[in-house]
């Protein structure tokens, strides 16, 4: 993977962005519309992992307005790249711009199925701080993640 580079998302990486989302989510998937508006508001914490041009991950974070606290909104490996790594760069990239604007806390949602993605995140640092039910929904619950700078 000597052609990985993790850097900020542009504005033409949304359709690859967007691609790669409803691939991985279905019908969870963020919609254009979405993931423009991300890119617009959150764009300092918007990063790419490409390989040879192509979009094969990405992050998406956003601070929270007057307060200390940024949140990771969306980390997303394409299933051919999984597991190699990738999703731990675009994390240490998010964790590192993070720092650097200052915000003491960063939270996260994870499946509460998702016992793999959760052992990532807490080798990050990140402890469970609740367990919502429906929290996207009816049947959607997620473990909220808390990690202290």
């Amino acid at each position: 993977m000597d052609d990985l580079a993790i850097r900020k998302g542009k504005l033409p990486d949304i359709e690859g962005v967007v691609y790669l989302d409803r691939q991985i989510f279905g019908d969870d998937c963020y919609s254009h519309l979405v993931m423009r508006q991300f890119y617009e508001v959150c764009n300092e914490l918007f990063y790419v992992a490409v390989i040879d041009k192509e979009i094969v991950g990405y992050t998406i974070g956003c601070p929270q307005f007057n307060t200390n606290h940024a949140w990771l909104l969306s980390l997303c490996i394409h299933p051919d790249w999984q597991r190699k790594g990738i999703g731990k760069k675009l994390i240490k990239q998010f964790l590192s711009q993070v720092s650097s604007f200052g915000l003491k806390n960063i939270y996260l949602t994870a499946k509460p199925e998702d016992k793999i993605v959760i052992k990532i995140y807490e080798n990050f640092g990140f402890e469970k701080t609740s367990c919502e039910e429906n929290y996207f929904g009816l049947g959607h619950s997620r473990i909220v993640m808390r990690k202290q700078m």
